[in-house]
């Protein structure tokens, strides 16, 4: 074991001699030489012969490699194409760089050997088109970033299988944009900080609009109509998800609401068209008919005028 750290000593001793010296490709040449011979197979079997020695002394090359080729950077301050390693001895990344700083094209890769990221690197941050993956090879982004933040265009890609395409602002969902669910439903329309907000619309799976209007943090709120399975339609005001303010129920049979909303239900005074052409004028309370009202005919005569309860005339 003393010959092999003394083999050892001697090598570290040849490398920072190099790397004090190294202002050219003639140096980086000597130290691949060194690299090449340390890793063969016949070096570690017949000088050596210790696995854990050998893998010490490779991961410890590797390092000694790349802060050598760092200084051939500093001292030329031209771009240079490099290679970066994990500890061991997977690639790591390569790509350009200038002033000790990654400058134009760069891709990373896992251990596994997969890509991680490729894209256009400026003064060591991320500007340009990028393409980001996971560890299995999944893509997961791809876009523009600017100073290490996506903005602009791009399209990120869940787990789930859902993704959106659209606008980036600082990293997150901004702008006009389309997130498309993993059942087949879809959104297109506006974002703020990740969220639908601003107008937009919902479509089914089956590509039937579900719903068009005002979105506030994902929820409807404000104007919007929506448009039920049965065929009935919904075409007023909305507060948190809800219909809630003043708004107009068409059923598919054809008889529709026109009046006050609370919390989905019809509530507070409004009139229900029949289909048959008499109509209800009056109060409502609990999705019925519920207070003071008046019922007419088709001809617009009175039928009753009273008080209704639940749903029920009473007097």
């Amino acid at each position: 074991m003393k010959s092999i750290f003394y083999t050892i000593f001697s090598l570290a001793l040849l490398f920072f001699s190099l790397n004090a010296d190294a202002q050219n490709s003639k140096e980086t040449n000597e130290v691949q030489e060194i690299e090449k011979q340390l890793i063969s197979n016949q070096f570690r079997k017949d000088t050596i012969g210790d696995t854990l020695v050998y893998t010490e002394i490779q991961k410890w090359l590797i390092v000694q490699r790349q802060n050598l080729k760092e200084g051939l950077k500093s001292e030329s301050g031209n771009v240079e194409k490099i290679s970066t390693y994990f500890d061991d001895g997977e690639i790591e990344s390569v790509g350009t760089y200038k002033n000790n700083k990654k400058e134009g094209p760069i891709v990373f890769y896992f251990k596994n050997g997969k890509i991680r990221e490729e894209g256009n690197y400026s003064n060591d941050l991320k500007n340009g088109f990028f393409r980001i993956y996971d560890a299995s090879g999944t893509l997961k982004f791809e876009g523009t970033f600017v100073n290490d933040e996506k903005e602009g265009t791009g399209a990120y890609y869940f787990g789930d299988g859902s993704r959106y395409e659209g606008n980036f602002v600082d990293g997150q969902f901004e702008g006009e944009g389309a997130f498309y669910y993993a059942d087949g439903r879809k959104y297109v329309g506006a974002f703020h900080k990740n969220l639908m907000s601003g107008f937009g619309e919902i479509y089914r799976a089956d590509g039937n609009k579900k719903y068009e209007g005002t979105f506030v943090k994902d929820l409807y709120d404000g104007k919007g109509i929506f448009y039920f399975e049965n065929g009935n339609k919904y075409d007023g005001q909305f507060v948190k998800g809800k219909r809630h303010g003043q708004g107009t129920f068409i059923f598919a049979d054809g008889s529709s609401y026109i009046g006050g909303f609370v919390e989905g239900r019809r509530e507070g005074t409004g009139t229900f068209y029949y289909t048959n052409g008499k109509r209800y004028d009056g109060e409502w309370f609990g999705d019925k008919q519920h207070g003071q009202g008046i019922k007419l005919d088709e001809n617009g005569e009175e039928i009753k005028k009273g008080t209704w309860e639940h749903g029920k005339f009473v007097n």
